[in-house]
């Protein structure tokens, strides 16, 4: 598979006719896992909460963090309730949570300009090289969801080197992005990649293991936050 789509899967060409047989029956079974339109792959709740705790000694306890991909709001939620201020945007015009129309990649707008403590988001696929070079001129911190073997090709190499990832946290088990339409039989192993502004160096490199509630934020509890 060539570089441009190594991050896409090898399926069937949805507008060809059906096959017969059993080439047939081997593309019908993968066409559930076509890619979706406009990369929409709503993040599993216990993919944020597992990560909330990893990042919080890096952010202020009511951190200001803008979700620029958000869709149905379903990393928003757990970043709210960890207790972030969070501005949640997306470039579809309709979304369930923020505000849609908004493009992180376009043009400097109101939102670009304010002051964010970091930028959380499962970036679209195709474009996640340029949310991560975005990301990194709007906030301090960048935290993105990305598959375990984003780094792997090699016209990710010079992005590595650029930009210095500080932790890549490897999710111990793989996230059902669209259970209710591809079953709980996922596929693909991610990582959460986090970025710290003037870091050098190696990444430190560890997993995390799977929560299903929100951890409780010490550093706000310790402020009379939460």
């Amino acid at each position: 598979m060539s570089e441009v789509d190594d991050d896409f899967w090898s399926v069937p060409d949805l507008d060809k006719p059906k096959a017969v047989g059993m080439s047939g029956a081997i593309a019908e079974a993968m066409r559930k896992w076509a890619r979706k339109p406009a990369d929409l792959y709503p993040t599993p709740v216990d993919c944020t909460y597992s990560l909330l705790p990893h990042i919080a000694p890096l952010l202020p306890a009511k951190a200001k963090v803008w979700e620029p991909a958000c869709a149905d709001g379903q990393m928003v939620k757990p970043l709210q309730e960890f207790g972030y201020n969070v501005m949640a945007t997306d470039l579809r015009p309709e979304v369930k949570c923020g505000k849609g129309g908004v493009d992180f990649l376009g043009p400097d707008t109101s939102y670009h300009k304010q002051n964010y403590d970091a930028v959380i988001t499962n970036p679209p696929f195709k474009a996640a090289d340029q949310f991560i070079r975005r990301a990194l001129e709007v906030a301090p911190v960048v935290v993105m969801l990305l598959k375990a073997q984003y780094w792997n090709t090699r016209n990710r190499k010079a992005l590595f080197r650029e930009t210095r990832p500080c932790m890549e946290l490897n999710l111990t088990w793989r996230p059902a992005f669209l259970a209710q339409e591809r079953g709980n039989s996922p596929l693909m192993d991610c990582m959460w990649v986090v970025w710290v502004r003037g870091h050098e160096g190696l990444p430190t490199v560890d997993m995390i293991d799977r929560l299903l509630e929100c951890p409780l934020n010490i550093g706000a509890m310790d402020m009379g936050g939460l």
